[in-house]
């Protein structure tokens, strides 16, 4: 969740702390007691006729044939594919026409809208429909939640992975704050961090619950002029909890010096840039990289963000151009570049603008294959690496177009696959599925 140019909130429950307590214990309660789902059954499918785009930079298949069994890619080939008669795909999708690549990661993703409250209890077809509109009709086929309810985020996977039409999902919970550092624009108080050892602690329990990641505010927006930052001391102790147990730790900046407090603390992934401050030094930039810190440039935010909050538009243009400015000079230094919107948070859910924009920084079709596919995969994968190869999940995208020859192609999604099941179908003038 980004700044946002408004009054800070006189909600009592961010006031109380016992209020914040009673919630946290609930959460772990919660997650304590969400059993693992056996994943569902994946349909067998075939792909004919596409164009397929096996990785950034790959030389493309032409004419291509998909096999999928089990899940998972068991045949991909130029031409037709002969396939054993004891084992027939349950479904053949003619993609003449299409393009098909590795299934899209969004590693900046909230489910904090009312209509995820209490997922463990609601209506499968709610669920499934808000989740296609916000997230796997774009061809999202795993995110990263970056601070949510955790219970209900838990709830949500553990019915995805019983079945439910959904993305694969990656949890960074906590979102920790410095004291008295909850955002502005929150109705709720963040948990705050006091003490390494706290620090540490809270840490721990969280990725010993199962969670992956761990979110800490380095800044967080208070309001005009007024910005609070963690303490590095808390930062390396997340860190260094997060790391020794395999997790990873994602920071909200807010401002530079944000940015300087989440390279120093040894933080993985950057949520955001940092527009505020205006274009990063090259020696930062240098540093970030060197150290292998990732960026989630959620371009379209600011915007978004700005202009609702009644700031002037030269302004929101300026802000945007730094933003722009910021993921230019990373990329272009060899920087890691995560796709994420912030979606959930920000109720606009196409990406359409974030590619534009992520182009205008320089990224070519194969750097945001990259940034959709490849690189999240490095990160969060646990061994997939998100490309159309035998071996590897069915987590699959059909696009209308070469992305390579129509970078709006991105935007332009016929059908989603995931574990070789289709979630998702884009449909014709008729109203029938399409492909």
């Amino acid at each position: 969740m980004p700044i946002r140019p408004s009054a800070p909130s006189t909600s009592a429950s961010r006031r109380d702390p016992a209020r914040r307590a009673d919630v946290a214990i609930a959460v772990a309660t919660v997650l304590l007691t969400v059993a693992l789902a056996m994943p569902a059954v994946a349909d067998s499918l075939l792909l004919t006729g596409a164009r397929v785009l096996p990785a950034p930079g790959a030389e493309a298949l032409d004419d291509a044939s998909i096999l999928v069994v089990d899940g998972k890619i068991a045949a991909l080939s130029e031409g037709a594919l002969e396939r054993s008669e004891d084992q027939p795909p349950a479904r053949t999708i003619d993609a003449s026409g299409l393009v098909v690549v590795a299934g899209f990661w969004n590693c900046h993703v909230h489910f904090t809208e009312s209509h995820w409250f209490g997922a463990a209890a609601r209506p499968t077809a709610e669920l499934e429909s808000k989740l296609e509109t916000m997230l796997t009709r774009h061809g999202f086929t795993s995110v990263v939640d970056t601070g949510s309810i955790a219970a209900d985020t838990a709830a949500l996977r553990t019915r995805i992975g019983a079945g439910l039409r959904g993305p694969s999902i990656r949890m960074a919970s906590g979102s920790f704050v410095a004291v008295g550092g909850s955002p502005a624009y929150l109705e709720v108080g963040l948990p705050e961090l006091r003490t390494p050892e706290q620090a540490q602690a809270v840490t721990e329990f969280l990725l010993g619950l199962g969670v992956e990641g761990v979110k800490i505010f380095t800044g967080s927006y208070l309001g005009p002029g007024r910005v609070a930052h963690l303490d590095l001391e808390l930062v390396r102790a997340v860190t260094e909890a997060a790391h020794a147990r395999g997790g990873f730790v994602i920071a909200h900046p807010q401002t530079r010096l944000g940015v300087e407090l989440a390279l120093e603390g040894g933080v993985d992934i950057l949520a955001h840039t940092a527009p505020g401050d205006g274009l990063w030094p090259g020696q930062l930039i240098e540093r970030l990289v060197a150290a292998d810190v990732a960026l989630v440039p959620t371009l379209k935010l600011w915007r978004w963000e700005f202009e609702r909050g009644g700031v002037p538009a030269d302004v929101v243009t300026t802000l945007e151009r730094h933003g722009v400015g910021q993921l230019r000079a990373f990329a272009a230094a060899g920087g890691t570049v995560l796709f994420g919107t912030d979606v959930g948070y920000m109720t606009e859910d196409d990406p359409a603008e974030e590619y534009r924009l992520m182009q205008r920084a320089g990224l070519d079709a194969d750097a945001l294959l990259a940034a959709l596919t490849t690189a999240p995969a490095a990160r969060f994968g646990g061994g997939t690496t998100s490309t159309v190869e035998v071996g590897q999940p069915a987590d699959l995208v059909l696009l209308g177009a070469d992305p390579r020859h129509d970078p709006s192609a991105f935007s332009d999604v016929r059908a989603t696959i995931r574990g070789g099941r289709v979630i998702f179908e884009a449909q014709d003038e008729q109203g029938s599925g399409a492909p």
